[in-house]
């Protein structure tokens, strides 16, 4: 126990013993054996260690400082150093359990310092801990029910990329670096491949293939890369930045287009009458699977037959003309499901067959309101999407397994049915060459081959094309427009020679075979003797093509930078043109104008008809392309 001293008012302490610690019992005890302090040992507190009179002097209180916390009127008790605790167990007195106290300089190392953060090396401070990590992680995707569905969203998406190229094209160019040069070439090259899309879905007035936007991204994807591949610098090009970047581009076409759209419907409801709005509900019409969906409002609740989910009371939904196949919008391009009022091909008895599309006749194969037979479109789309920049493209073969899979697919379950994207490019390659090769007749039919050897004689150029077109003329009408979709996708193959390597003499060896062939009896050195005539005909054809593309896809962009310029114009006109006074329209200020020729009016006539002709100057562009 300790020693406690009272404080009293005058300032005279006042004692009070209560007991006497053992271990200063031992203390004691030690100290008449040894004869006071050991030698080397530390010095205790001066003070009297008698029983019965501790001093009452306050200056040897004060000799050893007090510790934080402890209260003033606490006399310390006696310390001890380690030999001494051990000395004091020899003699068997139990040692008291509390707190030991130290003197002041091992004492302030115990008390609570303020915690200071530690300065980090440069190593430590690059990446902070984390538990967090990429594997198993996958790139982020669109949701498969966002595309391009209708010539409308195609035509907004070629203006939107033009619109971005015109924009980098602002930027200072000496100040770009090598990752500027080859996102903005990409740039343009895949717009280039967009506008000749959109031509195709303009020729036939409705968009055969729905351009999924993670279709979009990885075509993007493929332009980059083979541009990284052309520029041929040693620096790692960031191909993750570019896609990124495109993907914003994305982002932001989504939401301008929902918004264009949207007031695009709201002023046609506005101005159409009843005609007019059965007419577009026709038009609105949407064709998947051979099922014909019209946008239906429901009245009750309906069942979903897709996901079996319940279409509440007046939410919108689709409903097919044909067999009333009914389901979300959301569902829609999920079925797999054919329409039960699809015609199918006919065989060549003339009764009804399966979906066999391999081996018939070309008539067989097209249905009303089609020019080319599906499964040849489906098939060109498809490689036109994912394989122009492939390195031999047409000219290496898929795996013989996996073609006799899809023609077998294709012809139980029909192309509508069968997913293209899980085939490699190259099955997709061989099995359009199938197509074409299992022909009954090939598509320059056995009656024309003659001529278009002799057209293939001709030694000038020029002649020679005009007699190869006058040919093709003569072909049978599904002959030639399957011919001319087939030549367009070859000429945007040989296009893009620097990245899949492929020529247009060398697409012409490759389907020549397929396409032009003889079924008169010939010696073998005869046969041989015209191959070359053969593929001079094709690589003919094929190359005029790719000429008239290139001059086409370079007139739009003319006609693009005309239109660009005009509207920057009328952009401007517009701003300078001062507001109409109230209750007064834009048209009869131009006729007040006209009629006043004061210097203000005189300014404003010349600024409105200038307004005027450059909207018509622009509507002109726009019929032109």
């Amino acid at each position: 126990m300790f020693v406690y001293e009272k404080q009293s008012t005058e300032g005279v302490g006042e004692k009070s013993v209560i007991n006497i610690s053992p271990f200063r019992r031992a203390r004691k005890h030690f100290k008449n054996i040894m004869g006071g302090n050991r030698k080397g040992g530390r010095k205790d507190i001066p003070y009297d260690d008698s029983d019965d009179s501790i001093p009452d002097d306050p200056q040897a209180k004060m000799q050893r400082p007090l510790e934080i916390g402890t209260p003033t009127n606490l006399e310390y008790p006696p310390t001890f150093g380690h030999d001494e605790i051990l000395q004091s167990s020899s003699f068997g007195i139990p040692v008291p359990c509390g707190p030991v106290l130290m003197d002041g300089r091992r004492a302030s190392s115990n008390r609570k310092k303020p915690h200071r953060r530690g300065i980090r090396s440069k190593s430590d401070m690059k990446m902070p801990p984390t538990n967090w990590s990429v594997a198993g992680t996958s790139q982020w995707q669109y949701p498969e029910e966002l595309m391009v569905s209708d010539i409308r969203e195609l035509q907004l998406l070629d203006e939107f990329i033009y619109k971005k190229l015109m924009n980098l094209s602002l930027y200072n160019s000496q100040r770009d670096t090598i990752c500027d040069v080859v996102f903005k070439k990409s740039l343009k090259e895949f717009h280039r491949d967009l506008t000749a899309c959109l031509s195709i879905a303009m020729l036939k007035d409705v968009v055969t293939t729905q351009y999924r936007y993670r279709d979009l991204m990885n075509n993007f994807e493929q332009v980059l890369q083979a541009q990284v591949k052309n520029v041929g610098t040693n620096a790692a090009f960031p191909v993750t930045m570019g896609v990124n970047a495109f993907r914003g581009f994305l982002d932001e076409f989504m939401k301008e287009s929902k918004e264009i759209r949207r007031k695009e419907k709201k002023e046609e409801r506005k101005t159409e009458s009843k005609s007019t709005k059965k007419e577009r509900q026709k038009k609105d019409m949407l064709e998947y699977l051979g099922h014909k969906f019209l946008t239906v409002q429901f009245n009750i609740p309906t069942f979903c037959e897709l996901c079996s989910s319940i279409i509440w009371i007046m939410e919108k939904g689709f409903v097919c003309q044909v067999c009333k196949y009914t389901c979300h919008k959301k569902c829609c391009f999920k079925s797999t499901t054919s329409c039960k009022g699809i015609p199918t091909p006919r065989a060549n008895d003339g009764s009804v067959g399966n979906n066999q599309v391999f081996g018939f006749p070309l008539e067989s194969l097209i249905t009303d309101g089609e020019n080319v037979p599906l499964v040849a479109e489906k098939l060109i789309s498809a490689i036109e999407l994912h394989g122009l920049y492939t390195v031999g493209l047409y000219r290496k073969c898929g795996a013989a397994a996996k073609v006799k899979q899809l023609k077998n697919a294709v012809d139980e379950e029909g192309i509508e049915n069968v997913d293209l994207d899980e085939y490699p490019i190259h099955v997709l390659t061989t099995t359009l060459k199938c197509f074409f090769r299992e022909l009954p007749e090939p598509l320059l039919t056995y009656d024309l081959y003659d001529d278009f050897i002799q057209a293939s004689e001709i030694k000038e150029s020029v002649e020679a094309i005009q007699a190869l077109y006058a040919v093709t003329e003569r072909l049978p009408k599904s002959n030639y427009h399957l011919f001319e979709r087939l030549i367009f996708h070859l000429a945007r193959v040989a296009q893009h020679e620097d990245s899949n390597k492929m020529s247009a003499n060398g697409l012409a060896i490759i389907f020549v075979p397929c396409l032009l062939r003889t079924n008169k009896k010939m010696q073998a050195q005869e046969s041989l003797q015209q191959v070359p005539k053969q593929s001079q005909c094709i690589e003919s054809i094929i190359s005029e093509q790719l000429r008239k593309l290139k001059a086409t896809l370079a007139d739009i962009s003319t006609l693009n930078t005309a239109q660009a310029t005009a509207n920057d114009r009328l952009i401007y006109v517009r701003a300078s043109i001062k507001s109409p006074k109230p209750g007064e329209s834009p048209e009869e200020e131009f006729v007040e104008a006209a009629e006043s020729p004061s210097p203000d009016n005189l300014g404003l006539f010349d600024a409105r008809a200038e307004e005027l002709a450059l909207s018509a100057h622009i509507e002109c562009i726009q019929k032109e392309k």
